[in-house]
């Protein structure tokens, strides 16, 4: 099973997202969810997930920046 952390600034999206999962690929187990940049790394220290869906274009902050946050990145993006 794959620990998966979704990280986008729209709901419909993190819910799409999460049924097309859950019907599609039973081996992801969505474990959190974050609506920001900020949000997604504290979720992802906490839950040490293998898989984060990373939305690109979200306000205040590109999700390129949550790279930046981890010194090693031990998740597939």
């Amino acid at each position: 099973m794959l620990k998966a952390i979704i990280v986008d600034d729209e709901a419909r999206n993190r819910n799409t997202l999460e049924l097309l999962l859950k019907e599609y690929c039973p081996e992801v187990k969505v474990i959190a969810v974050a609506e920001d940049v900020l949000s997604g790394v504290k979720v992802i220290q906490k839950h040490n997930p293998d898989l984060v869906f990373l939305d690109i274009q979200m306000p205040n902050y590109s999700g390129f920046k949550l790279i930046e946050y981890f010194d090693k990145i031990d998740f597939q993006i």
